[in-house]
């Protein structure tokens, strides 16, 4: 059984706003915007398997199993 993510079937419109790169004008928006994201990858059946993809491609933007560009190279370097 193949499992999606819970973003799999967002719009794209809220996909590019909530993992896409940090180009909205009001930082409070994004930082919102960001903090959704996050739960909504807590309850992510594919969590782990995201994440290990983002850390594998370096992507510069975004959430990738929950956590931001600056907590994947935590992790990185761990």
């Amino acid at each position: 059984m193949f499992l999606k993510g819970e973003c799999a079937d967002f719009p794209d419109s809220w996909s590019d706003r909530m993992w896409g790169p940090d180009d909205l004008p009001n930082q409070r928006t994004q930082y919102e915007l960001r903090r959704a994201a996050v739960r909504i990858c807590e309850a992510c059946p594919v969590r782990a398997e995201c994440l290990a993809f983002g850390i594998m491609v370096r992507d510069q933007y975004g959430i990738y199993g929950g956590l931001p560009l600056r907590a994947r190279r935590q992790v990185l370097k761990t």
